[in-house]
């Protein structure tokens, strides 16, 4: 857990690893049909926006500010997808502090959530998260 008022001081700490998520077939069709997102009957990949919906899973599990009164998804810089996941693949994520910064009522930061999959060599998604963090 990071104090608010510290977090500007702790650019560079990393987080994790997070808790194991195995995607499941179920996982897949619910998210297809929750976003309209289309799925191929047989297609086994997880879809790279479903990945990117994960973050939003993990990153509170990986970065706990305490002294907030709340944390807004205020958005996202970069995201890249380098490997495919697959259903049954169980992904787990990092995370790094990028730049956090004071704000009027608060502070901003950017964290890198990284997921990987258990075995495989490259990340799934590589997302700079854009949250405040607000007193």
């Amino acid at each position: 857990m990071i104090d608010l008022g510290n977090l500007p001081g702790e650019i560079g700490a990393t987080f994790g690893p997070s808790s194991d998520l195995e995607v499941a077939p179920g996982d897949v069709a619910a998210f297809a049909r929750a976003t309209g997102a289309p799925v191929a009957p047989g297609d086994r990949s997880v879809p790279p926006f479903m990945l990117l919906a994960l973050v939003n899973r993990f990153l509170p599990e990986l970065v706990a500010v305490d002294g907030a009164s709340r944390g807004v998804n205020y958005g996202t810089g970069p995201v890249r997808f380098p490997a495919p996941a697959t259903v049954g693949d169980v992904i787990f994520a990092t995370a790094c502090l990028l730049d956090a910064s004071d704000i009027e009522g608060g502070v901003q930061a950017t964290i890198r959530v990284t997921e990987h999959c258990r075995g495989g060599d490259e990340p799934v998604c590589v997302a700079d998260t854009i949250s405040r963090y607000l007193r």
